[in-house]
């Protein structure tokens, strides 16, 4: 997240939740580099696992898109359960 090449992706993501987005450094940003913690997390999970509660009230879609955004790559993850 620190890549300022992505800047623009993190402030479309934070945006997305009502968030904001300044920098690392900024403490206001803090809420949006937690959140997208856990989705890259969720994102490279390889098999089932009880969601965040930070996290549970979005679909396997919805994360799904959201780790697109904030790396630019596919998830393959498994978080959701077979065939979700």
């Amino acid at each position: 997240m620190a890549d300022l090449r992505r800047g623009s992706a993190l402030q479309a993501f934070a945006a997305g939740h009502d968030l904001e987005w300044y920098s690392v450094l900024d403490e206001e940003s803090l809420p949006t580099a937690e959140l997208a913690a856990r989705i890259i997390a969720w994102g490279l999970m390889d098999e089932p696992y009880p969601m965040p509660e930070s996290i549970a009230g979005m679909t396997c879609e919805q994360l799904a898109a959201d780790f697109t955004t904030l790396t630019s790559a596919p998830t393959q993850s498994r978080a959701c359960g077979p065939g979700a």
